[in-house]
């Protein structure tokens, strides 16, 4: 695969634990989701932002994918909120 222009394909992390316990899955999480990049687009220079880096993004401006049966985002650059 390969991404153009600013784009990311973050393989999403698909649960995560309050701190009561409560276990969350990607469709009831809030507008930010933690995941893991895949792929990265053409045009993004940032050294940052490579294969395997843990990142938190916007949920909002991304689209969700299936790839031989996994779920999958595709965000842009800038919907990257920060890096783990």
């Amino acid at each position: 695969m390969r991404l153009l222009h600013d784009y990311l394909l973050i393989r999403p992390l698909t649960e995560e634990k309050t701190s009561s316990g409560i276990i969350l899955t990607i469709e009831t999480q809030s507008k930010q989701l933690k995941g893991i990049i895949k792929h990265v687009g053409s045009d993004i220079e940032d050294a940052s932002i490579v294969a395997g880096v843990t990142v938190i993004f916007d949920k909002l401006n991304s689209s969700e994918i299936e790839i031989e049966g996994e779920k999958y985002i595709i965000c842009q650059y800038d919907d990257i909120i920060c890096i783990l």
